[in-house]
């Protein structure tokens, strides 16, 4: 069988695979458009996939380089302004760098989110109410000859979702789904709800590689636009694509990293010039756990190991740390940092240790931190996103993590928050 989107009632339909070309039969024009206008075969889709997932780990790399590049950036920046007077000349440009630095930093997290590593801040949210919370904004992005129809189900699941991700994909979506009904009268109907997914329903999303069969939360965006022609089908996914006349950025690109990194799916379903319709599969959250909070941590004071590869890291985070009165040792790698951490391990504080490093790793220095000392608050650093690197990482075996770039006010509040005080 060969899957055909859904129809305007929104029904599957299904085609049944002829023994002969069925080009070749009268009267079959409108079966055969309906055919050609099919998503991607099963062996395309997975082909897709792992294009787009090569595309992810590359922009994802970039990223993180990039994050440590802004934090030498941002932060001689951030230091500059703090030892400046109010009317002290320059200012006002120092302030500039700041404010590009950090629209840059938001590029790369929308790098991050195209590669399904961007920043999560887990909730269980009832999805149609974050629908519903968005309708305002939703409207905002439709042109006033479209008809917004926002539709929940009762009694459905929540999912454990960023709220602002999500909001992002349901705006990009809806944003998509205007222009698509161009100047037109339309009609875009979202709707939230719950049910089974099988295999065969997996088969024609693009999916995380953990997705499997089961009941799960759904978000559905349709519309009565102009459709998506099959050779743009199979690409609406790529990074800057577009058959507009300029480039819109991410996009749906994003979109889908989104989705991936929420270990959820994806279809798009469309009928040449009857309209699209995209179905974001989440699955459903966990019970709630009791809160099993312990008394806060005791705290220590004074001595700060700063144990990076990047040496404007170093500097910056010991530029930091000194002006909000600690004292500061660094180490340029996982051995040096294990040798410093020997000498002085008894009066060290914390250390904040970089994830990515060549030679010895962070995740290697750990172990050997944990070895030579196991109550000394360790605070994980990386240009990555923190759910993506405390994946590889045991429970209990670090104190806090931070991304970069950071800022002054950021590292200090991830001290405090282990217990760490300069004074």
């Amino acid at each position: 069988m060969r899957y055909n989107g859904l129809n305007r009632e929104g029904v599957k339909t299904v085609q049944e695979k002829e023994t002969k070309d069925v080009s070749e039969v009268p009267g079959n024009r409108e079966s055969n458009l309906r055919s050609a206008s099919a998503p991607l075969l099963r062996e395309e889709r997975e082909h897709q996939s792992r294009k787009l997932e090569s595309l992810g780990i590359l922009a994802g790399g970039v990223a993180h380089d990039f994050n440590n590049l802004l934090m030498g950036v941002l932060g001689n920046a951030d230091l500059a302004l703090s030892v400046m007077a109010p009317n002290a000349a320059g200012r006002d440009q120092v302030e500039d760098i700041i404010v590009a630095a950090r629209r840059a930093a938001d590029l790369a997290d929308q790098m991050l989110a195209y590669s399904g590593k961007g920043r999560v801040k887990v909730e269980r949210v009832d999805l149609g109410l974050l629908v519903e919370d968005s309708a305002h904004l939703l409207r905002a992005a439709v042109s006033s000859s479209v008809v917004l129809q926002v539709e929940s189900s009762q009694d459905v699941s929540f999912a454990s979702v960023d709220v602002g991700q999500i909001r992002q994909v349901l705006l990009n979506i809806v944003a998509n789904a205007s222009e698509a009904i161009r100047e037109r009268s339309g009609l875009i109907r979202v709707t939230t709800g719950e049910r089974t997914f099988d295999q065969d329903d997996l088969d024609r999303m693009y999916v995380s590689n953990d997705l499997r069969p089961g009941r799960m939360v759904f978000l559905e965006v349709s519309d009565t636009g102009c459709g998506i022609e099959p050779e743009t089908l199979g690409r609406i996914f790529d990074p800057f694509y577009t058959t507009k006349f300029t480039g819109r950025g991410l996009g749906l690109a994003a979109v889908l990293g989104i989705v991936r990194g929420h270990g959820g799916g994806i279809d798009v379903g469309s009928e040449g010039r009857r309209g699209s319709t995209f179905t974001v599969v989440l699955p459903r959250a966990a019970a709630v756990a009791d809160d099993a909070s312990g008394p806060m941590p005791e705290q220590k004071k004074r001595l700060v190991l700063v144990i990076d590869d990047e040496e404007t890291v170093r500097d910056v985070s010991g530029a930091y740390l000194e002006q909000a009165g600690f004292i500061v040792v660094t180490a340029e790698d996982g051995l040096r940092g294990l040798e410093v951490f020997r000498e002085q391990a008894a009066v060290v504080a914390c250390v904040i240790l970089d994830y990515s490093m060549p030679g010895m790793g962070g995740l290697e220095t750990l172990v050997e931190i944990r070895k030579i000392r196991s109550d000394v608050p360790v605070i994980l650093s990386s240009g990555y996103d923190e759910d993506e690197v405390i994946g590889h990482v045991d429970d209990g075996a670090i104190s806090g993590f931070i991304q970069k770039p950071y800022g002054a006010a950021d590292l200090i509040d991830q001290l405090r928050a282990v217990g760490v005080e300069s004074r």
